[in-house]
C-alpha cells in the first residue's frame, strides 16, 4: 500500500507522518549496501552536478504538466538539457502521465521505503517508469534504481523502466531500458540489507541517497 510520507529535503530524510518512523528510500538503499559510490568525486563537483540536476527536474516537471517555460526564470545554460527532453517527448512520443510521483512510502516485501519517482507515463503503448538524468554515462546501479520504484509501485505487475540521460548539447535525450528480472532480486536484498544494518544499529545505513 502506497501512503504519503513526510519528505526532509535538506536531509532526504522520509518520515511516517503517524508514527515519526524515519524510511529508508530507494536510494539510500543503494548508496548504503555499496551499488553506488560517488567517494572519489569532489564534494563541489558532486554539489553543482545536485543543483543542475534538482533544477533541470523541477522544469522537467513543468513541461511534463503542459506548462510554458517562458513562465519561469532560469539560467539559459540549462536549456539545452531541456531542449533534449522535449525532443526525446516528441520523437518517442512519450507521454507523462504522473511526474515527481511522491513523496510516499511503500511496503516492499514487507519492508517499508520511500521513494519519489520522476515520471510514470506511456511509451510505445506500455506504461513505463523513468528516472531522468543529466550524467555523462550510464551507472549500472540505475538499473536497480529503476526496479525499487516499480516495486514501490507494486499493483502485482512489473512496468518497462528507463533511465534518460538528457544530453548538454540539446541533442534527442538517450534512453537505456532496464530489463533484467533480476534488478527486482538485487533491490529487494539491497533494502533487505538496509533494514538490517539499521535494526543492529550497524554502520551508515542510509547512504547518500537522493530519492
Amino acid at each position: 500500500m502506497i501512503r504519503e510520507a513526510h519528505f526532509d529535503a535538506s536531509t532526504h530524510t522520509y518520515r511516517c507522518p503517524k508514527s515519526g518512523l524515519v524510511v529508508p528510500s530507494v536510494t539510500q538503499c543503494l548508496s548504503g549496501v555499496g551499488l553506488t559510490d560517488y567517494g572519489k568525486v569532489r564534494q563541489s563537483v558532486l554539489a553543482h552536478k545536485s543543483d543542475i540536476g534538482s533544477e533541470v527536474d523541477f522544469l522537467c516537471v513543468a513541461l511534463d504538466k503542459g506548462e510554458n517555460l517562458v513562465d519561469y526564470e532560469y539560467d539559459p545554460r540549462l536549456q539545452s538539457y531541456l531542449d533534449s527532453y522535449q525532443e526525446f517527448i516528441v520523437v518517442k512520443k512519450w507521454q507523462a502521465e504522473k511526474t515527481n510521483y511522491g513523496p510516499f512510502i511503500a511496503d516492499v516485501a514487507a519492508m517499508p521505503c520511500g521513494f519519489t519517482v520522476d515520471a510514470i507515463g506511456k511509451l510505445d503503448g506500455q506504461e513505463a517508469v523513468c528516472e531522468r538524468k543529466c550524467t555523462t554515462n550510464d551507472e549500472p546501479s540505475h538499473a536497480i534504481q529503476t526496479a525499487g520504484y516499480d516495486c514501490c509501485l507494486g499493483e502485482g505487475r512489473r512496468r518497462f523502466r528507463f533511465s534518460l540521460r538528457l544530453q548538454p548539447d540539446g541533442k534527442l535525450a538517450k534512453m537505456t531500458p532496464h530489463t533484467q528480472m533480476s534488478d527486482y532480486g538485487i533491490f529487494i536484498s539491497a533494502l533487505s540489507i538496509t533494514w538490517f544494518k539499521r535494526n543492529h544499529k550497524i554502520g551508515d545505513w542510509n547512504g547518500n541517497g537522493t530519492h
